[in-house]
């Protein structure tokens, strides 16, 4: 037999908590600052195909909006400034396109009389 000082069998390590102090850094449960990003980016391709600054002006405040949330949360910041800047590119784009389409329509209209 064994004497009543021993364990009867052995100790078990002691194991870390896991998502302890030293975790990766990352959004916290709730945060949306990368969702305003996402958001963003998806009104830029809207305004691309569909609406123009009927999407991408809303983009461009709620990409500035996610940006200076990430930046405040000290989160990457680069999601939203590339919906930033595909939202002004995007309407930059439009507009020209479409004063392009309008001056077009006037030389042509002028063309015919």
């Amino acid at each position: 037999p064994r004497p009543a000082s021993q364990p009867a069998g052995p100790i078990p390590a002691a194991t870390p908590a896991p998502f302890s102090a030293g975790a990766a850094k990352g959004p916290a449960a709730g945060t949306t600052t990368g969702s305003g990003a996402m958001i963003s980016l998806v009104l830029a391709a809207i305004g691309l195909v569909l609406c123009g600054p009927f999407t991408t002006i809303p983009g461009l405040v709620i990409a500035w909006r996610a940006h200076s949330a990430a930046k405040g949360a000290g989160q990457p910041t680069s999601l939203a400034t590339i919906g930033l800047i595909a939202n002004a590119a995007v309407t930059v784009l439009v507009l020209v396109g479409g004063g392009l389409m309008l001056l077009l329509m006037i030389l042509s209209m002028a063309a015919t009389v």
